[in-house]
């Protein structure tokens, strides 16, 4: 459908605690799940937002 880069910049899946401040039960094991279907469909660049940590990150950096 185009013809610039895709970029995934997905959230780590949780529901953010207003009271506490941190998020909850995020599933960064989800980043490297649809990490394969995302390339698939055209994604170049793929990080992460919300509730995703340097961690996550290192994983789907090694599933990759």
């Amino acid at each position: 459908m185009t013809d610039l880069p895709v970029v995934i910049y997905a959230n780590g899946g949780g529901t953010w605690n207003a009271q506490t401040g941190v998020w909850e039960n995020a599933a960064a094991d989800a980043l490297v799940a649809y990490s394969a279907e995302w390339i698939a469909q055209g994604a170049s660049l793929i990080g992460g937002c919300c509730g995703t940590h340097a961690g996550d990150i290192r994983q789907l950096a090694s599933a990759l």
